[in-house]
Formats: C-alpha cells, sequence, structure tokens
C-alpha cells in the first residue's frame, strides 16, 4: 500500500474513522479509513481523537439536557431528521448507546428513540 493518487482533501478538524495502521515499503506508518483508503499519519496533520472528551461513550443512565435538543428515530444514528425537541432541563432516562458511522456515539433513551450524547447539550441527570 503506497500514496499513488490523492482522492480528496479534508477541512481542519474534520473526523476519519480509523480502523487500522499499515506499514508502506518504506516502513512509514499509514491510517487506513474504513473504506479501505489511507490517510498520512504524520502528527503535524493528523491528532487522535477521543470521542469520550467531548460525548458520552458509555450509558450515563439519565442525563438532563442542558440546552434545547431534538429528539430521533431509533434507527436514525446519523442524527439527520428530528423526530421532536426536548426543552432544556428535562431529564430523559438511557437505556444504551449507539455509534453513527463516523463512531459518533447518540444516547438511546428508554422508549428506543436517539439523543445527541454531546456533553455541550446534555449531562448526566439526577
Amino acid at each position: 500500500m503506497e500514496f499513488n493518487k490523492r482522492l480528496s482533501k479534508r477541512k481542519k478538524g474534520t473526523i476519519i474513522p480509523i480502523k487500522d495502521i499499515k506499514h508502506v515499503g518504506n516502513g512509514l506508518p499509514r491510517l487506513v479509513t474504513s473504506k479501505e483508503n489511507l490517510v498520512t499519519a504524520n502528527r503535524s496533520y493528523v491528532k487522535e481523537f477521543k470521542w469520550s472528551t467531548q460525548y458520552y461513550t458509555s450509558n450515563p443512565g439519565k442525563v438532563k439536557l442542558k440546552l434545547n435538543a431534538g429528539v430521533f428515530t431509533g434507527d436514525d444514528v446519523e442524527l439527520k431528521k428530528k423526530l421532536s425537541y426536548r426543552k432544556a432541563d428535562i431529564v430523559i432516562p438511557i437505556k444504551g448507546v449507539k455509534h453513527a458511522k463516523n463512531g459518533r456515539p447518540c444516547l438511546v433513551t428508554s422508549g428506543g428513540n436517539l439523543v445527541i450524547a454531546n456533553k455541550k447539550y446534555v449531562k448526566k441527570g439526577n
């Protein structure tokens, strides 16, 4: 596996799901995406992103909305089409976590719908 041709450029801050690291003929590491494309592993250009710093990645039990937030159907892990809105300060029971294609977690409510797991929008509730 070598870099032969640039497929596309990504904007700074874009999250790219990585599934593996491979070393090319000259011994340099390359990051392998979920689509088997290669990305540089040069730390001058990329940095590791940990979802857990900005999102709940495990079941918090209950969350309290810090801001108004959308509710999505249980199969809409990309959070594209809002089913409804919930107002800030509402406590929502959570039964699990699902992940979007890019790895972003979302919270599964006790009713089976989804809410954002971003800590800007929700905090662990009582």
